[in-house]
């Protein structure tokens, strides 16, 4: 039993107790999740050049291309509706 706990119900004017069990251990890796972005933030994508189609697109939604980096920046938002999530780099 892992807890107890008392609830009220003024309704019915009584007290119900409720037990928490564990039903089930097993091995868990607690792998670090990465936080979830706002659809405003910028992020870094990947798209290659021969993709014109795809970079035109990225440019009337407002993607920034950024030179140096060889990547394109853009709203979060942007890179879902493109269906290019996948591409997102950490920089």
């Amino acid at each position: 039993m892992v807890a107890v706990r008392y609830r009220y119900d003024e309704a019915r004017n009584c007290r119900h107790k409720t037990v928490e069990l564990i039903v089930e251990t097993v091995p868990w890796d607690s792998r670090s999740r990465t936080p979830r972005m706002r659809d405003e933030e910028m992020v870094a994508v990947r798209i290659a050049y021969l993709e014109t189609d795809l970079r035109d697109r990225a440019k009337r939604l407002g993607a920034l291309w950024r030179p140096q980096q060889r990547i394109w920046e853009m709203r979060w938002l942007d890179a879902k509706n493109l269906d290019i999530a996948d591409r997102v780099v950490r920089l």
